[in-house]
């Protein structure tokens, strides 16, 4: 690991956005604010033991403890303040790596894209073949920037290869590239086609590019004889969509992967899952079935951090204590935990629906019934401890003498 990448310039933290800049300036912060507090505490230490023979009660502290002799720990000044600082500490690292963390997990990462225009494969198909209406082409990369900045809302378009140095370049972790050639060819048919194929990258120039499956069209008889074809707006439109939806599904690969990587930057097993919990939900808002899977993919590993939580059993605990600030706490961690439940049962309904309307596999839906007991047990255990002057028969409208009764219709 380099010092750049512990203490990042502030032009570099300029190219990265949303979470992932908070992070990473958390973490430098946090990092300098680590090494100047324990500098100093450890020179205050030297002074005070050289001074005194603070050294030797110190080691007495510690034998006592180390044979539980509680009594002589509380009759030791040394070891009072030893717990003292051991119990600041933990609630500055409880404080400084939780709550304030929080709002940055309840944000998906986002990334900047931008899509180069398609070029065509020098050579080919020479002079076997005439494509009519070949400059419809020159519009693809303009309609898929409009269709992915419509549909997947975290990406925000940045010409990286004109608005910034090469050296700034190549701190773009989090930018999207895509590029992609075509040609018009004889299938083994025969018949002549029109094939587009699609290379996307996510981070600075020089990573590995990920080939999306190539997209085939069947052109139409251009009817001044055999050497012409024609690419109508119709089978333009359908090329579009096609490419669109490959296009998608390998960005989506991609961020997937990067997200995975990204959301070990939160410390603590709480954190990463309600930002999972975040990222599987923004994929679901895609409606494709490949969105879906990494939705489903992304709850299923925010499932298993609520499931292996140290502490996990505390919320449930908390939840019947009749204390305001106990409570607030359980009932953010129990909520995530349900809303992540309930997103996973969601995707995997919407999933099977789709794919039943494009001819794909069917998974089967085994899952949910388990899911939705574990739901209804968390809900019910936050029905229970909500105080009644929030339920809805103990309501009062304003101006109301009595409360009134619900209707067939609120019922």
């Amino acid at each position: 690991m380099k010092l750049q990448d512990i203490f990042p310039a502030a032009d570099q933290l300029k190219l990265i956005k949303g979470a992932e800049s908070d992070l990473l300036k958390r973490r430098q912060k946090g990092m300098v604010g680590f090494v100047v507090g324990i500098s100093a505490a450890v020179i205050q230490i030297g002074f005070a033991a050289v001074s005194s023979d603070y050294a030797r009660r110190f080691g007495q502290a510690l034998q006592a403890l180390a044979h539980l002799q509680l009594r002589s720990l509380i009759t030791n000044p040394e070891a009072i303040g030893l717990l003292v600082i051991v119990a600041c500490f933990g609630v500055w690292f409880t404080l400084r790596w939780t709550s304030v963390l929080a709002k940055e997990s309840k944000e998906p990462f986002t990334y900047t894209f931008w899509i180069e225009p398609f070029e065509p494969i020098v050579g080919t198909p020479g002079d076997r073949l005439q494509l009519i209406a070949e400059d419809r082409l020159h519009l693809l990369n303009h309609d898929l920037m409009q269709r992915v900045r419509e549909r997947i809302r975290r990406l925000s378009l940045l010409n990286a290869e004109k608005e910034l140095s090469e050296t700034a370049r190549s701190y773009l972790t989090s930018h999207v590239q895509v590029r992609g050639s075509y040609t018009v060819r004889e299938d083994r048919d025969g018949e002549w086609i029109l094939q587009i194929i699609s290379r996307i990258r996510i981070g600075p120039p020089g990573k590995p590019e990920t080939m999306a499956h190539p997209v085939k069209v069947a052109l139409t008889d251009g009817g001044s004889g055999e050497a012409e074809r024609v690419l109508t707006a119709d089978k333009y439109h359908q090329l579009l969509e096609h490419v669109y939806s490959r296009v998608a599904s390998e960005i989506y690969k991609q961020i997937r992967d990067d997200v995975k990587t990204k959301s070990e930057m939160f410390p603590s097993s709480y954190l990463r899952a309600v930002a999972l919990y975040h990222e599987a939900f923004d994929f679901e808002r895609s409606n494709t079935i490949d969105a879906y899977a990494l939705a489903i993919e992304f709850y299923r590993q925010a499932k298993r951090y609520f499931d292996t939580r140290i502490f996990g059993w505390l919320p449930r605990i908390f939840a019947r204590v009749n204390w305001l600030p106990l409570w607030r706490l359980s009932k953010a961690s129990l909520m995530a935990e349900a809303n992540t439940r309930i997103g996973f049962a969601r995707s995997l309904i919407y999933r099977r629906i789709i794919s039943s309307f494009s001819s794909r596999r069917q998974y089967p839906l085994f899952e949910i019934p388990a899911e939705l007991d574990r739901i209804i047990s968390i809900l019910a255990l936050l029905e229970k401890r909500m105080d009644r002057t929030f339920r809805a028969r103990d309501y009062v409208p304003s101006g109301a003498d009595e409360p009134r009764a619900l209707s067939a219709g609120d019922q």
